[in-house]
């Protein structure tokens, strides 16, 4: 207690000390530091230095959060040199967060610990010269936060880049570089990479419009003519590259887009060439048009091949390499198998080296992991030579901390690696990952030094050989073995166990929500409340488990007022449970509070799905699946997981799924299960779990 009374003085003294410091005036920001750091310390009713709450892992989270960031925080903003002002825009800014936490509930933890987190980030990248590698580390918030740094060299470096790759969030948070002399050009830029997104602002009163009314740039001209001949309906948007080069009438591109096969090979055509006008647009619209068809042969996975597949029968080796790449999502298994089988007979004994060059290596990476996935890497490396396979695989593996590459693609590697069954290519890339490590040690890089030990773990881990370099490094950077959760972690919220489930309003909503309260129809659960809106679930027996789910018709309804409900009681979610296609995946994933112990994500789980829910929930689990979840599998295992949790039990993956693997063999859910990932397979989450941590991006 007396060291903790100390802290508290030497804190507060350290504050006031540094306010007399640097800013003698009245009303200094930094003294309201020291009044939100006691009045938070006191919430619990004791002024000992921190925050005790019933869950042990949100207090020491949340004493890392408002009490040791704050104090970097602050330590950090007196080392700028920068004009005063901006010393005090960093305290304003941070005490607006602080006074935000009144309760103990502390329900914006995962918010404050991002948005506080970065801003640490933020001041030693300004104190380092290395601000543009600090904002990289998440781009999202950062973009948020442009005016903690607008006035920082930088800034314009870092806004250009996040332009191409979040031009909606850069342009939406204009007001805050608005005064900076840059602020015309990073509009610009991301009006150019997306035209079709950034349509919505042409509206007279935005002050965005009237930049683009003055813009010279040639795609927002071309955008603002799309807009006024043909409205902002048409998805002319998309070929604005066409248009502009080859001179096309918007009519001709509008024409184009109501014809789907006609519409994608000319958005291919465009996208083979480098760095294309509008590509932010072109990729999410290819995504769109590509799982368009990937769904109607996922639909027909029950029809003779011949009609399953006449859709694309046609395509050529580009078209069917596409669908393949942009249905990553959601692509079943026996769609990408026949996908596949098609795009190799289209290669004609072409190199698959050459063709890669031809596509301009776009998504190479992605292709090469879901072959490796679904078992077919070797067919692909079959078509060229053994120099052109390791000239791949050394492509494949280097770089992964460059400007131009984010850490998904690392992701993609990780998840390849135990696909690759040729010991030479293997000795290769192990060698070739070592050498990338030490590089990256070479030019200090810790992203680089976090991204290549964390795959020498991984690789160290495979036990298929023994190399005293790698058994160092897997010490260093060990990747964790995620095998249970103890039964006694999922109540230490809320005294029982709580369990949120997501329905949406789709084709097979209603289906799905009818077998899983079937599935349940046990003495040891009943249904204990139920309205137009959502159901209650509750155990009758053994440990206390409730689930809450809305129901499918009220989709929009039924999940805001069971979020009412939860929050006006005081509930944070153990168990958060996605049941929809993945382009719902995102309003689910939001959804998640940094306590949930398990999150069951029914489709593929790729990076940017299993990030948001990593970053918000950083102990969390997390269940997926390559392909889409069905109810045939999703509800047998959500009641085993359940039962297992009603019993008292500690859940232990590998016995679970072991025992899921014998229920399911010899049905036809079987084909199904096999690609549904639990958490300690799951390498892509434990990946990117250990390298945010690794780098600071989460606590």
């Amino acid at each position: 207690m007396i060291l903790h009374r100390i802290h508290i003085i030497l804190f507060t003294l350290g504050l006031l000390c540094a306010t007399s410091a640097f800013a003698q005036k009245e009303n200094d920001p930094l003294e309201l530091l020291v009044f939100q750091k006691i009045r938070i310390d006191k919430l619990d009713g004791k002024l000992d230095g921190r925050i005790t709450l019933s869950d042990s892992v949100r207090s020491n989270l949340a004493n890392k959060i408002y009490f040791n960031t704050v104090e970097d925080v602050w330590r950090l903003s007196l080392a700028l040199t920068s004009e005063e002002n901006q010393r005090d825009s960093v305290i304003l800014y941070l005490n607006k967060i602080l006074s935000r936490v009144n309760t103990l509930d502390l329900k914006s933890l995962d918010k404050d610990n991002r948005n506080l987190t970065n801003i640490r980030h933020i001041l030693s990248g300004m104190g380092e010269n290395n601000l543009f590698a600090a904002l990289k580390k998440n781009m999202l918030v950062s973009i948020q936060q442009i005016s903690l740094y607008s006035f920082h060299p930088e800034t314009e470096e870092f806004l250009l880049y996040a332009a191409r790759r979040y031009p909606v969030e850069v342009i939406s948070n204009y007001g805050q570089y608005s005064n900076k002399p840059y602020a015309k050009k990073i509009v610009e830029a991301a009006a150019e990479a997306a035209p079709n997104e950034t349509k919505k602002f042409i509206i007279a009163s935005n002050p965005i419009y009237y930049i683009f009314k003055q813009s010279d740039n040639g795609v927002i001209k071309t955008s603002l003519k799309i807009t006024a001949e043909s409205g902002k309906k048409t998805m002319a948007y998309m070929l604005i590259d066409k248009i502009i080069n080859d001179k096309i009438s918007f009519a001709h591109a509008d024409s184009i887009t109501k014809k789907p096969a006609a519409f994608l090979k000319e958005m291919i055509n465009i996208r083979m060439q480098r760095n294309p006008m509008g590509e932010y647009s072109l990729e999410q619209e290819l995504e769109n048009q590509s799982l368009r068809f990937v769904r109607m042969l996922n639909e027909l996975h029950n029809e003779n091949e011949k009609t399953r597949f006449a859709s694309v029968e046609n395509f050529s080796a580009k078209q069917l390499y596409t669908l393949i790449v942009y249905s990553e999502e959601e692509v079943f298994t026996s769609s990408f198998n026949g996908l596949f089988k098609r795009f190799i007979q289209e290669l004609n004994k072409e190199s698959g080296y050459s063709f890669m060059k031809k596509v301009g290596f776009n998504r190479y990476r992605t292709f090469i992991k879901q072959c490796a996935s679904f078992g077919k890497l070797n067919v692909f490396l079959a078509t060229m030579k053994p120099d052109d396979q390791k000239r791949l695989m050394m492509l494949f593996t280097s770089g992964l901390y460059d400007d131009n590459v984010d850490i998904g693609q690392a992701v993609e590697v990780a998840d390849s690696y135990t696909g690759i069954t040729d010991t030479t290519l293997s000795k290769f890339i192990r060698k070739n990952i070592k050498d990338e490590y030490l590089r990256a040690r070479l030019n200090k890089s810790s992203e680089g030094m976090a991204i290549y030990g964390l795959l020498s773990s991984l690789i160290a881990t495979t036990k298929t050989f023994q190399d005293s370099w790698y058994n160092n490094i897997s010490k260093k950077y060990g990747i964790p073995n995620i095998t249970f959760i103890k039964n006694a972690s999922f109540s230490q919220q809320n005294n029982k166990c709580v369990w949120h489930m997501y329905f949406y309003d789709d084709e097979d909503g209603g289906a799905s929500f009818k077998t899983f309260t079937a599935a349940f129809d046990d003495p040891n659960w009943k249904i204990a409340y139920q309205d137009s809106l959502y159901i209650k679930i509750e155990s009758t027996d053994g440990c206390p488990v409730e689930i809450y789910a809305n129901k499918p018709k009220a989709e929009y309804e039924g999940q805001a007022y069971l979020e009412y409900l939860l929050d006006s009681l005081g509930i944070q979610p153990d168990v958060l449970i996605h049941r929809g296609h993945s382009y719902y995946a995102s309003k689910t994933i939001e959804k998640i509070k940094p306590s949930a112990k398990l999150f069951v994500l029914g489709s593929c789980g790729g990076y940017n799905s299993l990030s948001g829910v990593i970053q918000r929930a950083p102990e969390a689990q997390i269940i997926s699946s390559k392909q889409i979840g069905v109810q045939a599998v999703n509800n047998p295992m959500l009641k085993a997981i359940a039962d297992n949790i009603r019993s008292g039990e500690d859940v232990v993956w590998p016995t679970l799924w072991n025992q899921l693997d014998a229920k399911f063999k010899n049905t036809e859910a079987y084909s199904r299960f096999v690609d549904y990932i639990p958490p300690h397979k799951n390498v892509g989450a434990v990946f990117i779990r250990s390298y945010l941590k690794l780098t600071g991006a989460i606590q």
